[in-house]
């Protein structure tokens, strides 16, 4: 019996001692702010250029917008529990080094507003990830080996003047598609015929070459043809054009308001009625 205490007391100090050290080890970041658990951290507006010490491994959101990243090379990896990372209006001219490799749980990646003018995505990578904010940097053409689950994804406000053929035959989840204020002139035959989730599609503000009638046909039959809300119409002084609209928002991927709590963005992103 004696024995037998003695085990369960020695087992008690050591659940103690776990506890404890779970406790200590659970300190966010004198920069940051952080949830209750420490799961959550927003390290926005604080002029970072390095990532802040005492980062959580298990950590589920992170905020590190407008700040003065400019590499972020594998320093990301070591967090393969996060579901929604915001990179938003910081210095980055490429995607971090790893992030597709080891963010598999990743939901929602925000790198808006940032100097982007290519991403190199891995097949088989972000298999999770249905949210993707590319808007405001400095693309000329659309990602390829985009993660097959996405089904938003905010490429508006770019340089974009092409899009690969078949390099959306692979997303047939697409539901929100924003490809407003670009440079395109014209889109290849048949690249959207495999968005048949589509619902909403911005196609406003690019100088679509409407005197070119052979260049534009597909487009403007895809747009007849298609139950997707088309916003932001080109040629829509055309007779033809009949369903879409030619009005469109400037901010068409909104996800709270910047000085939010950290408690209040990571409901926001998680309550985002695109992502399922």
């Amino acid at each position: 019996q004696q024995m037998f205490l003695f085990l369960n007391e020695a087992l008690l100090e050591i659940v103690l001692v776990l506890w404890l050290g779970s406790r200590v080890l659970a300190v966010c970041p004198s920069m940051c702010s952080c949830s209750h658990s420490h799961r959550e951290v927003d390290c926005s507006w604080r002029g970072l250029r390095l990532l802040p010490d005492g980062l959580q491994h298990n950590l589920r959101s992170l905020n590190l917008s407008h700040n003065r990243f400019q590499n972020l090379d594998g320093q990301l990896t070591a967090y393969t529990h996060l579901r929604i990372l915001d990179l938003s209006h910081n210095r980055l001219n490429q995607l971090p080094v790893g992030l597709p490799l080891y963010q598999w749980n990743l939901r929602m990646l925000d790198l808006s507003h940032n100097k982007l003018e290519r991403a190199t995505f891995i097949n088989n990578t972000l298999i999770k990830l249905c949210t993707l904010n590319l808007s405001h940097n400095h693309f000329w053409t659309l990602p390829t080996n985009l993660p097959i689950n996405l089904e938003t994804i905010d490429l508006s406000h770019n340089l974009l003047v092409k899009v690969l053929p078949n390099s959306l035959d692979r997303l047939p989840r697409l539901t929100h598609f924003y490809l407003h204020a670009n440079r395109f002139t014209t889109l290849p035959f048949g690249v959207l015929d495999k968005t048949t989730s589509l619902r909403v599609i911005t196609l406003g503000d690019n100088p679509w070459a409407c005197h070119l009638y052979a260049d534009t046909a597909y487009l403007v039959s895809w747009t007849q043809r298609t139950s997707a809300r088309v916003l932001g119409c080109p040629c829509h002084t055309q007779p033809v054009w009949t369903k879409c609209i030619h009005e469109i928002g400037h901010d068409m991927f909104v996800v709270g308001n910047n000085r939010d709590s950290v408690e209040q963005r990571a409901n926001k992103w998680t309550m985002l009625r695109h992502c399922t």
